[in-house]
């Protein structure tokens, strides 16, 4: 079942009083990156900018990531940027969580997703852009985006932007 509309869903909200998704961007990644994370923040290929309506209004970021790690893996964590402002810090004291993809005595480690959902008040109209940010501990080495390590596979990451209405 689809919907087309051209005003905000649900109109009026559910009971007829407030809410709703004004508007949608999203980004989809699928080309296989490598990124050297040990000891090192990076920003990621995950990146999309939104103007929202009304100042008022907050944005909820959906993000997906596809990833794998080599042989020397230990833990990875993700973070959140608006523009230059760290919401959640990459690191291990603030981040969404931690990675670590179950490996084998190989070290063809397998891909895994890890979903990540927040809420952001931005405060403007202005083109407000959001990136995905990785960091890995020591002894982290490479991160792989939308593969495993042994490129047995491939997958895809995804960022969805939603302007949701007061």
């Amino acid at each position: 079942m689809g919907l087309i509309t051209s005003s905000i869903f649900p109109n009026g909200g559910e009971r007829g009083s407030g809410g709703g998704i004004v508007q949608v961007v999203s980004v989809e990644d699928h080309v296989a990156r490598t990124y050297n994370i040990n000891n090192t923040k990076h920003t990621t290929s995950l990146q999309a900018a939104i103007a929202l309506s009304d100042s008022s209004n907050k944005v909820l970021i959906m993000y997906n990531v596809n990833n794998g790690g080599s042989n020397s893996y230990g833990g990875v964590y993700y973070g959140l940027v608006r523009g230059t402002t760290e919401l959640v810090t990459a690191s291990i004291t603030d981040a969404f969580g931690s990675v670590n993809p179950s490996g084998s005595s190989n070290g063809n480690h397998q891909s895994t997703n890890f979903p990540i959902t927040y809420v952001d008040s931005p405060g403007t109209t202005s083109s407000t852009t959001y990136k995905v940010q990785i960091f890995g501990i020591s002894g982290c080495n490479n991160h792989y985006f939308n593969r495993s390590n042994n490129y047995g596979d491939s997958g895809r990451s995804h960022l969805i932007l939603m302007e949701l209405c007061s």
